[in-house]
């Protein structure tokens, strides 16, 4: 499933420039990693929390995030 702009709107408060992904019809965004993100940053920013974010993405460290590197983030519902 892939969200259109108003879904994306009532999903996140707002439209994200980070394209979407679907998965085993669940949707994410893919979003590269930034000079100042941080997991807590992202979690906040998206409505989710750093150990989702940590288990999706295979993260074991989240203070050893690069920049460049693309995660996914579920879309909250």
């Amino acid at each position: 499933m892939i969200l259109d702009d108003s879904e994306l709107e009532a999903v996140t408060g707002g439209a994200q420039n980070d394209p979407i992904v679907t998965l085993g019809g669940v949707s994410y965004f893919s979003h590269i990693i930034g000079k100042n993100d941080t997991l807590s940053r992202l979690a906040y920013r998206y409505n989710t929390n750093v150990d989702v974010l940590k288990r999706l993405n295979n993260i074991t460290d989240p203070d050893l995030i690069q920049v460049g590197r693309n995660i996914l983030i579920p879309i909250a519902r």
